[in-house]
């Protein structure tokens, strides 16, 4: 929030808050021909249920994380409160930011988070006032986004020359972590059966394969910059570092010696090379 033109990112100020919202729809407005999102924040009966939101330093050495969530049925059913207690975090979040005048604005990362769940938070809290609108307007929408369906898409193919959103699954399978992925939808029936804790876990559950797909997403564009090639003294100097064996003999199936040097084979995929920058970090052969 500063009109300052020489940005900086202070490791202690700099914070991405990784979050997902739930969203109650009604049984009429259910269903649907198209897979589209059917939550819509001016629709009679729809609401929001809460969210999940954790806050990452990702410049500490540490990278503690620090998470808070938000769900109507502890506000006593009151849409109002629940979206005053959220506006009022994102606020005091805000206010850390603003500690320094020149540290680059608050981070948001989500999956589907510009084009759902920010424009929902953000139409909902106008509607019950919680703040003036020119205020509100300045929380959301001078939030830095970072959209991890939309950041993914040069990590595939795209043969067909569509650059597209991936979904969730596409992303879980892609950075190979095993959740299994149900339905939204799936959130409105727990909610009529007030089956609450399971709307909580699978909400926590998501914000933390975001995190997860954040995380391999950085290690993945590392691992491609400082393990394409190697000289054989470099090479030699990352085998002696490496301790276990299992490790080593992972390194050597994916490197071909081509005279003086060592190649990462082609075809490596994106999970194998997380693999290595992993095993090159634990060694300490990467800062």
């Amino acid at each position: 929030m500063s009109s300052n033109n020489h940005i900086r990112q202070y490791k202690h100020l700099t914070q991405i808050i990784f979050f997902d919202l739930e969203f109650y729809v009604p049984v009429k407005d259910r269903e649907s021909e198209r897979k589209d999102l059917r939550a819509n924040p001016f629709q009679e009966g729809h609401f929001l249920m809460g969210g999940t939101f954790t806050k990452k330093n990702p410049l500490l050495p540490d990278k503690k994380l620090n998470t808070i969530d938000f769900w109507i049925w502890r506000y006593h059913d009151n849409e109002t409160v629940l979206l005053e207690a959220i506006v009022t975090y994102l606020e005091n979040v805000w206010n850390e930011i603003k500690e320094k005048p020149d540290q680059t604005d608050l981070i948001i990362a989500g999956i589907g988070v510009s084009r759902a769940d920010l424009g929902y938070l953000y139409s909902k809290s106008l509607q019950h006032n919680t703040r003036s609108q020119d205020h509100l307007f300045s929380i959301f929408y001078q939030l830095r986004i970072i959209e991890l369906e939309s950041m993914a898409v040069p990590f595939f193919s795209n043969k067909n020359g569509l650059l597209y959103p991936k979904t969730t699954g596409q992303l879980l399978d892609l950075f190979n972590i095993n959740r299994e992925r149900k339905s939204g939808t799936e959130v409105w029936g727990a909610y009529d059966g007030r089956d609450f804790k399971s709307i909580e876990e699978r909400n926590s559950n998501e914000v933390t394969d975001m995190i997860q797909i954040y995380d391999r997403m950085v290690a993945s564009i590392h691992s491609q910059n400082a393990s394409i090639r190697f000289s054989s003294d470099v090479y030699s100097k990352l085998m002696s570092l490496v301790k276990k064996d299992k490790d080593k003999n992972y390194i050597k199936h994916r490197y071909t010696h081509n005279k003086d040097s060592h190649v990462l084979k082609a075809g490596v995929g994106i999970s194998e090379r997380y693999k290595l920058f992993k095993i090159m970090k634990t060694a300490k052969f990467l800062k």
